[in-house]
């Protein structure tokens, strides 16, 4: 799981395969019109999308790094 750095909340997909699987509650991250930026769902912490792509990217090699066992797909950012 993704977390936001500012606020902590999860990072959940909004779109329509990934909705039913948000836990109550939790609002899912938000694209901008330009479809370059993302912003928290709780927030509203706003970096490009490719900034939150590396920072999972930097989260998942941590876990590896660690022997840390993940199964999921959007992996914890709680080791930065």
């Amino acid at each position: 799981m993704l977390y936001c750095p500012k606020c902590g909340n999860p990072q959940y997909c909004g779109c329509d395969e990934c909705k039913d699987k948000i836990p109550k509650g939790i609002k899912p991250y938000k694209w901008d019109n330009t479809g370059e930026m993302l912003s928290c769902g709780k927030c509203g912490f706003t970096k490009q999308a490719e900034w939150w792509i590396t920072l999972l990217a930097e989260s998942y090699l941590c876990a590896v790094k660690y022997n840390e066992e993940e199964t999921d797909p959007h992996f914890d950012n709680q080791y930065r």
